[in-house]
């Protein structure tokens, strides 16, 4: 699942945390 953190979306599905800037 996706959660979002300080205007920050954590992206679990790639396996990977990848930290994507919500824009």
């Amino acid at each position: 699942e996706d959660a979002e953190v300080a205007g920050t979306q954590f992206d679990f599905h790639q396996g990977n945390v990848q930290y994507l800037v919500k824009v």
